[in-house]
């Protein structure tokens, strides 16, 4: 199984906030990066930019460098946005507004990935719509 990670999973696995993540998500993270089989989006890179932007989070040697080394993590590779997803995660009814949310939850699709995040909107949705996710909170 492939995982794609949401922005919020993918900052505090690369920090490795064990409080915030729950142990069967570490434990199938740390499985699966051994395995080359975890996925961040570029759409990340861009929510990060602006989080980091905007002051709402602060990365130690500023969010480019900080990137860098998450990038270098063994086992995770980075996923481009191609220009269909782009138009058809606009059409995602029922999921939260969040442009970046579409654009993933979109992506996963696409990929045929299992989502994980702790985002209990996309949570509802996953379960929903039948879509794969790891519920990052176990």
């Amino acid at each position: 199984m492939t995982y794609l990670l949401d922005t919020h999973v993918f900052i505090w696995f690369r920090e490795g906030n064990r409080s915030r993540l729950g142990p069967r998500c570490i434990e199938t993270l740390n499985d699966a990066c051994g395995a080359g089989r975890v996925l961040v989006s570029a759409i990340s890179f861009r929510e990060i930019g602006q989080l980091e932007h905007r002051k709402l989070v602060e990365f130690p040697g500023g969010g480019r460098e900080w990137l860098r080394k998450a990038i270098e993590i063994p086992g995770i590779a980075i996923e481009g946005l191609d220009a269909w997803t782009a138009y058809e995660s606009a059409g995602l009814d029922g999921l939260t507004r969040d442009p970046w949310d579409q654009l993933l939850v979109k992506t996963n699709t696409r990929l045929g990935t299992t989502f994980v995040t702790r985002d209990r909107v996309i949570l509802r949705y996953a379960k929903k719509n039948g879509m794969p996710v790891l519920d990052a909170r176990k």
